[in-house]
């Protein structure tokens, strides 16, 4: 979730290896491919409802994945690392192990052969990474060799998502303007194409900067744009997010009970999917809300939950 005031099920059911695979060798070509599709198929599913039992399985499949990328790399196949370490980044967002996912993605993007697609989303995962962590430098470094690459082979969608990775730098520091063109440009890569990740990232990064001007209404309209994208995709993840923006909007307009509304959407979402990342700003919209229709006995109660919230998923 990316807020004004805050900047810093399965195609593949892996079966257990077996006994004489792992007295050999962790794992085999075959086994290896099995993880590459299951690594691919988690950011669908971690960005469902069953988030906790996607979390659960890459827990459980950590170290295999680990010898599926080992595997991939040493058997020259750069190309099917990246690939694992790429679908692996949301995991990572999600788990709080940045720095793992980091160095696993400059681990492949310094081999050589790497088809320049996948090295080009791979930048664009390491930018992500490295802003989440607050090294802004670095992340520009990477959204800007992964527009490069991503011009070089024609792939609009990487191109637009390096683009609206440039326009979060910005926006973190306050250059609203700046950031609104970045945010353009990425529209107008994508349009006419059947892209949805780099638009959606466009629209998100472009509604805050709207916010952040004032311009409440835009920021409305393009908030509204992207939960509805999303939630045909069926990607509840960024509808909860989405919700919980839009709920801090329309409290602004003086929309209360629309901004009620949405924050009870996103927190049913949010208790659905046991996000713990994205429930406590939620309870914080709730608070706000009620201090505005002065329950204030039922805000403090909300704010000291959000807190606790924050704590635990810390």
């Amino acid at each position: 979730m990316l807020g004004a005031n805050d900047w810093t099920l399965t195609r593949v059911s892996l079966a257990p290896a077996s006994p004489s695979a792992v007295a050999s060798s962790p794992v085999d070509a075959a086994r290896a491919d099995a993880l590459l599709v299951f690594a691919e198929d988690s950011p669908a599913g971690l960005a469902s409802l069953d988030t906790v039992t996607w979390q659960r399985r890459l827990g459980e499949q950590s170290a295999e994945l680990g010898d599926a990328f080992d595997w991939f790399l040493t058997h020259r196949r750069p190309t099917d690392a990246l690939r694992i370490a790429v679908s692996l980044s949301d995991h990572w967002m999600h788990s709080g192990d940045l720095t793992e996912g980091t160095r696993r993605l400059e681990r492949c993007l310094a081999a050589t052969g790497v088809e320049p697609r996948v090295r080009g989303r791979a930048h664009c995962q390491a930018g992500m990474l490295a802003f989440w962590e607050g090294r802004d430098e670095q992340a520009r470094s990477a959204f800007q060799a992964a527009r490069e690459v991503a011009r070089g082979c024609e792939d609009r969608t990487t191109e637009a998502l390096a683009l609206a990775g440039l326009a979060r730098i910005a926006l973190r520091a306050r250059q609203t303007e700046s950031a609104r063109s970045l945010c353009e440009e990425a529209l107008h890569v994508v349009e006419g194409s059947d892209d949805s990740a780099g638009w959606s990232s466009a629209i998100h990064v472009l509604s805050v900067a709207a916010q952040m001007s004032g311009d409440l209404n835009t920021a409305c309209d393009l908030m509204l744009q992207r939960m509805e994208m999303a939630r045909k995709r069926g990607d509840l993840s960024v509808v909860s997010y989405e919700a919980s923006n839009l709920s801090a909007v329309e409290r602004q307009l003086g929309n209360r009970t629309r901004a009620k509304e949405l924050a009870l959407e996103a927190l049913d979402i949010g208790a659905w999917r046991s996000d713990q990342w994205a429930i406590p700003y939620t309870v914080n919209q709730l608070a706000a809300v009620a201090v505005e229709t002065g329950d204030f006995a039922r805000a403090a109660t909300l704010a000291r939950l959000g807190c606790f919230g924050v704590t635990e998923g810390a």
